[in-house]
């Protein structure tokens, strides 16, 4: 996760050192998390007593003060997928390999951009002057 905390939420705010990052650690227990004081907070709109089925918003954006912003990244958990090479032997995987280099060859290269009719494209510094 990533926080970013009002520099105004200091120990002079809440009495405690890190009140933001404390919570956070104590409420979501063995998440990562990483962040900084800010200057102001861009995040969704403020939900005070808001229920948990507004707890992941999208859009709207807005500039908060003295307030705690955090993002989470929820990461799906990888599925392995079946591989024909999974237990090939190298001359199995050599044979791929030239297959795959051999239809890449076939693909044509990017066309380079033509420059317009009418452009004045000078060959030296004296035909700027």
């Amino acid at each position: 996760a990533v926080m970013f905390t009002c520099g105004g939420r200091t120990l002079q705010f809440f009495g405690e050192r890190a009140f933001d990052a404390t919570t956070f650690v104590r409420i979501f227990d063995g998440t990562p998390l990483v962040g900084m004081y800010a200057g102001g907070e861009i995040g969704p709109p403020l939900l005070a007593d808001a229920p948990p089925s507004k707890a992941f918003q999208v859009g709207g954006a807005e500039m908060h003060g003295f307030t705690a912003i955090f993002g989470m990244f929820i990461v799906p958990e990888r599925q392995p997928r079946a591989s024909q090479l999974a237990f090939a032997d190298a001359n199995a995987v050599a044979a791929a390999y030239a297959s795959l280099r051999l239809r890449a060859s076939l693909v044509p290269p990017p066309r380079q951009p033509q420059p317009s009719r009418g452009a004045f494209l000078p060959s030296s510094v004296s035909e700027l002057r």
